[in-house]
């Protein structure tokens, strides 16, 4: 049973680093469209931010920074099951 839960949680991080990377790639395409959305909106929405950082290269940074993230919790779950299967008796 250990090894399937073991097993289990490794597969997991390699999902979650999966998800990370592929959400790395497509960063710019979310940052595009986030920015048209956010420029096409109602001026009162835009009151909390200035407009510098509804730039798309702003958002690219910040997507990218939150998939780096996500690939490295994936990469801790998947170091988590190896060391537990390394150092359990």
């Amino acid at each position: 049973m250990f090894l399937v839960r073991l097993i289990g949680w490794f597969l997991l991080g390699a999902l979650v680093a999966l998800c990370g990377a592929v959400y790395f790639l497509r960063a710019r395409e979310h940052a595009d469209a986030i920015a048209q959305r956010i420029s096409a909106s109602h001026p009162f929405w835009r009151l909390w931010l200035p407009a510098s950082f509804y730039t798309s290269a702003i958002l690219l940074l910040e997507l990218r920074m939150a998939a780096a993230g996500v690939v490295l919790i994936g990469l801790v779950f998947m170091l988590s099951a190896l060391v537990a299967l390394v150092y359990h008796p």
